[in-house]
């Protein structure tokens, strides 16, 4: 509008400086704490940007869900002044309008507004008066449950920080924030000037921080001119891309998946060592690629190995701030790209890492599409059960990492049980603040695995990053998932089939040996019926007995003509306990294939009901109501003359089963 009204020929950054010298009347820059000068404030109102509205939406359809909610816990050790942290936290927010921004709808249009922060204050909690055998367990429970409070979007600041006291020189501090107004690289900016500005209140100096030329209201109107600008161009990329069918990633899961995705998850850490990364890198520059390509190409080998699948999509965020004049803002500029990887034809690891490094390039060069864009874009077929496009997230954090203030305090990380997952996998992986090295971060939807399968699968991982920094050039078909030891488990192990024998010459006997030991356990079951051992024991005894009074001994073939019930097994048990061999006569066969399976069998007596009396072919056989052989006296118990080389039944297949 300035550009037309004042037929001005000037850069868009340039016509944003103008636009953000006109906010200052309300907003001060003072060094430490910006916009310390609030009486007059008066709240700003904006659009959203494209991911903003995305987060906005599923609000509104979830309203009240934590899923969201990004968290930053580390235990701070040495002196440490509350109050100047406090105070560090209020001057980021005074900097910052993100973190004072809130969400509403007008007329069913939402919009932001940016309020003061003047009545922020950070909880402070003391657990150091507990017993060192409670204080643990209360910090944790205390960290989880504010982890898992949500936050209202009408309500900011959408930011959470709690300090608490485990000691006269420990301390703990937590971050929750909404992610609609933070993303990763935020929290390397928001810890980087957190450290600075409590050195700086500690030591009574000015803080080495440069004032905000502009802030996320700025972000979103160059966002709205790029796409402008853009025009198809990089929509016509990603529909090249990722047209089609879309191939969707089934690994093997613990449990099935349910219809609807619960967000219900768990983490599970593995550190990776210092030198093996340090290899990594040096194989990575060899061939002129990234450690996140690499580390990228290896789980994408480690999917390959456990869904045997070639053909894989996996997300992967970036930054967002796509010009420098955003890289120390703290809001949501990330955005998700997606990465489709092709693992056909038994690549080497080298020759895999060139298609990885060619594929992220292009997506980096198209990366002004957003995701929400794309889903509208492709219309994937949608399913409540998974997210769309993509399942598995996948991240290498390069955010600033803060530094331990020498002299004042020392810093490590803090982990606790998350209870939420947005994706069935995400796999973070950062660098320690502390001591070097990277951690291995697996975020799972505990409705489809198990702990020890994430386990075992972040072992793998760290396996498949060992192999490669041996030797590159070995096909990725051939890179082992197993260690040493797990590979002697699999072969060895699990292999030893061998058994000794049970000790009990039949069936019958070893039954009843187990009907001695837990009588009143539950045996059989179907619908309301249920028979215990001892009940199926004295049953049993009495089908046996009325055989027996009918001439069936030692491997004598009765035909059982019954339908499925509890009766059934019954008579299965009694026909061993006679010493005979049951062959099972469905009553669905047709009839002339029931006499066949009579006449070839030789069966001398038929068990069946009166039901099915009038479907059952004529033979030469013995029939028997399964209703009179149950009314038999019980038979006392006898020593058996059988062994377990006895025929226990005969079966007849259809043929095409071999």
């Amino acid at each position: 509008q300035l550009r037309e009204e004042f037929d001005l020929d000037i850069p868009i950054l340039d016509l944003f400086r103008f636009t953000t010298i006109h906010s200052l009347a309300s907003h001060i820059d003072c060094g430490i704490g910006t916009g310390a000068v609030q009486a007059s404030w008066t709240p700003l109102e904006h659009t959203l940007s494209r991911s903003q509205l995305r987060l906005w939406f599923m609000d509104q359809f979830d309203p009240g869900n934590a899923v969201y909610n990004i968290l930053s816990c580390v235990r701070l050790t040495g002196d440490l002044s509350p109050q100047f942290f406090e105070r560090s936290f209020k001057a980021i927010l005074d900097r910052h309008e993100s973190l004072r921004t809130d969400f509403h709808q007008r007329d069913g249009i939402p919009f932001a507004r940016v309020m003061a922060a003047e009545d922020w204050r950070m909880s402070f909690v003391d657990f150091s008066d507990l017993p060192l055998s409670q204080r643990d367990t209360a910090v944790i429970l205390h960290l989880e449950e504010e982890a898992r409070r949500p936050f209202s979007l009408e309500d900011s600041p959408l930011f959470r920080a709690t300090l608490l006291r485990t000691g006269p020189q420990d301390h703990i501090v937590l971050l929750v924030v909404h992610h609609i107004v933070f993303d990763g690289w935020s929290m390397g900016v928001l810890s980087q000037e957190l450290m600075a500005l409590y050195e700086a209140f500690v030591t009574h100096t000015r803080p080495a921080l440069l004032s905000l030329r502009y802030q996320y209201r700025d972000f979103i109107l160059w966002e709205q001119q790029q796409a402008e600008e853009i025009g198809n161009r990089d929509v016509g990329y990603w529909k090249k891309k990722l047209g089609g069918d879309l191939p969707v990633l089934e690994l093997p899961t613990d449990h099935r998946r349910p219809p609807s995705r619960s967000f219900r998850g768990r983490r599970s850490f593995i550190n990776i060592p210092t030198e093996l990364v340090e290899d990594l890198e040096r194989v990575s520059r060899k061939e002129n690629a990234t450690l996140f390509m690499s580390l990228f190409a290896i789980f994408n080998v480690l999917l390959m190995k456990y869904s045997r699948q070639m053909d894989l999509l996996v997300g992967t965020p970036v930054g967002g701030r796509l010009h420098s004049d955003f890289e120390n803002l703290i809001g949501f500029f990330a955005n998700t790209l997606v990465l489709r990887t092709d693992l056909s034809g038994n690549p080497t690891f080298t020759q895999l890492l060139k298609r990885v490094h060619e594929t992220t390039l292009e997506a980096y060069q198209h990366q002004n599409v957003s995701f929400d864009q794309l889903v509208e874009e492709l219309q994937p077929e949608r399913e409540l059960d998974r997210s769309p496009i993509f399942q598995v997230l996948f991240t290498l954090h390069n955010a600033p990492a803060p530094q331990n203030l020498d002299g004042i305090f020392q810093m490590s990380l803090v982990e606790f049980e998350s209870s939420f997952s947005r994706f069935d996998l995400s796999v973070d992986i950062y660098s320690l603040p502390v001591g070097g090295g990277y951690r291995c971060e697996f975020e799972y939807s505990t409705d489809l695995f198990e702990e020890g399968t994430i386990r075992q699968m972040q072992g793998h991982y760290v396996r498949l990053l060992e192999e490669v920094v041996k030797d590159g050039e070995r096909r990725i078909g051939e890179l082992p998932l197993l260690s040493a030891g797990e590979r002697e488990e699999v072969l060895q192990a699990w292999n030893q089939t061998s058994r000794g024998r049970a000790g009990y010459r039949t069936v019958a006997e070893w039954f009843g040996a187990q009907a001695s030991e837990t009588p009143d356990g539950i045996a059989v079951e179907m619908g309301d019926q249920a028979l215990s051992y001892a009940e199926l024991d004295a049953w049993s005894s009495r089908v046996a007995a009325g055989l027996r009074k009918r001439g069936i001994g030692r491997e004598a073939v009765v035909g059982l003509y019954v339908s499925r019930s509890v009766e059934m097994v019954v008579c299965l048990l009694g026909i061993m306990k006679a010493g005979g061999a049951y062959l099972p006569l469905d009553p669905g066969y047709p009839s002339h294939r029931i006499a066949y399976l009579v006449k070839d069998s030789g069966v001398s007596l038929i068990v069946t009901e009166k039901s099915l009396l009038s479907s059952l072919p004529e033979s030469g056989a013995q029939v028997v109501l399964l209703e009179e052989v149950l009314s038999a006296p019980e038979m006392e118990r006898v020593e058996e003359a059988g062994s377990s080389e006895d025929l226990a039944y005969l079966i007849y297949t259809s043929g095409s089963t071999g």
